[in-house]
């Protein structure tokens, strides 16, 4: 089993190095959060309070971001790896062991990678707090400490994020069918997966609660917990992206006739094809974008119902330091994991345009439908984190008794969206390039 599990990272390197980086990533937040929790031990009441706020906010932010780009991440890692697992099976491998192994390699990469991340944050903390902190005086005489044990803490919650991401697709790998694999097809799954569905319905059950128990709560006490309001909608999306992304991307690109773009009709069927085997493409961009926009969207609620009741709303404002200590650590992890889902396909993408060029599409039509294909996801994305923003404003201005999408701002996580329409072009069109410039032949005969 030893074998099977180092053989199958090796073989696959560039496959798994995108994992990797995302568990360096989340090593390094999780252990900056970490550090902030064991220095607030070491002074009194006002900064400790803040330092296990600030360490909260760090890890709770990011751990959600990590878990749904993580799950994007092990879905493409499994349906690139197809084939490999069919061997597997004809090599008389049991699909519990399938599972057993890559849970294993999810363990080996996120351990090893959390391990360098957790392993940075200790040599750069020294030089990071202070100008995370240059906005706030008090934090001036305020040094980081870390020990041994906060490493091994952040390490072990990065561990746990990579699981909880990957089991459905560990699940999924198991259950490949041999003789599709084989042909090079991949029927998408229909199949729920019962822990999924379970954290979902307990989501929106806990979701239903809060929004009850914030209308019956004191101002305070909403403005204390509505800050938190899109890191459950985020997970919901994470939940339910294999079901939300397609669906989602399926409505709105219905709208446009594919008569009035010809290359439209590709790139639609070709958007919805990646999607049906994982929501890479889409969600870490879907999860950064909710989360900047859903934060102040939040605050802008809270400083439009402050300015409505007379009272001085200009403490309702992020500076430099708050967007660092609760964005920072998403942004980083989505924009680490769309990167990584960039790198990870570019050899299946290069082969899907070799088989349009075979079909006689001419080389204007590949670039069109690509082109075509990068805009369906950027804008699917940023449909998906808007819908997060939106329901966050909407269910505080209820609670508050204001218009329901009172103080909403989008603007903020278009930053977001545009770094993610680069890299998701990048993938697009640097591959059709590259494809186009070599013989169809050869490029169709290469096999795995």
């Amino acid at each position: 089993m030893i074998g099977l599990i180092t053989g199958n990272l090796r073989v696959y390197s560039h496959v798994w190095l995108g994992a990797f980086w995302v568990a360096v990533v989340c090593g390094f937040v999780v252990s900056c959060g970490m550090f902030l929790h064991y220095t607030a031990g070491f002074y009194d009441e006002w900064t400790r309070k803040t330092l296990q706020n600030a360490g909260s906010s760090v890890i709770v932010f990011s751990s959600v971001a990590g878990i749904g780009v993580l799950a994007s991440i092990a879905a493409l890692t499994v349906s690139l790896q197809r084939r490999e697992y069919a061997l597997w099976q004809i090599a008389g491998v049991s699909p519990r062991a399938i599972m057993v192994a890559l849970i294993g390699q999810l363990v080996l990469v996120s351990l090893s990678g959390s391990a360098l991340g957790a392993a940075g944050a200790a040599f750069f903390c020294d030089a990071l707090f202070p100008a995370v902190f240059a906005a706030w005086p008090q934090m001036n005489d305020v040094s980081p400490q870390w020990t041994i044990g906060s490493l091994v803490g952040a390490c072990l919650v990065v561990v746990a994020i990579f699981v909880c991401g990957g089991l459905r697709s560990c699940v999924r790998a198991g259950r490949v069918s041999v003789m599709e694999a084989l042909r090079g097809d991949e029927a998408p799954s229909t199949r729920v997966f019962w822990l999924r569905a379970l954290l979902t319905v307990s989501l929106v059950a806990l979701l239903a609660w809060a929004a009850v128990g914030l209308s019956e709560s004191d101002f305070t006490t909403v403005m204390t917990w509505g800050v938190l309001l899109p890191i459950p909608f985020c997970a919901l999306i994470g939940l339910s992206a294999s079901f939300v992304c397609p669906f989602v991307t399926r409505v709105w690109t219905a709208v446009v006739p594919p008569s009035m773009v010809p290359a439209w009709i590709v790139a639609r069927r070709r958007a919805l094809a990646e999607l049906a085997h994982g929501s890479s493409a889409q969600l870490p961009v879907a999860v950064g974008f909710g989360m900047v926009a859903g934060l102040y969207s939040v605050l802008g609620a809270l400083r439009s119902y402050a300015a409505m009741q007379g009272a001085d709303a200009s403490g309702y404002g992020l500076g430099l330091t708050e967007v660092i200590l609760m964005l920072g650590g998403p942004v980083l992890v989505c924009g680490v994991g769309a990167a990584c889902s960039v790198v990870m396909s570019v050899k299946s993408r290069g082969r899907d345009v070799s088989l349009l060029s075979a079909a006689g599409a001419s080389q204007a039509m590949v670039v069109a439908s690509a082109s075509l294909e990068a805009v369906i996801h950027v804008v699917s994305s940023i449909l998906l984190g808007s819908a997060v923003a939106l329901l966050s404003v909407m269910m505080l201005n209820v609670s508050l008794g204001a218009s329901l999408f009172a103080g909403a701002e989008l603007a903020p996580g278009l930053v977001v969206a545009a770094v993610g329409a680069i890299l998701i072009a990048f993938a697009t069109l640097v591959p059709t390039g590259i494809a186009l410039s070599r013989d169809v032949g050869p490029a169709l005969a290469l096999r795995e």
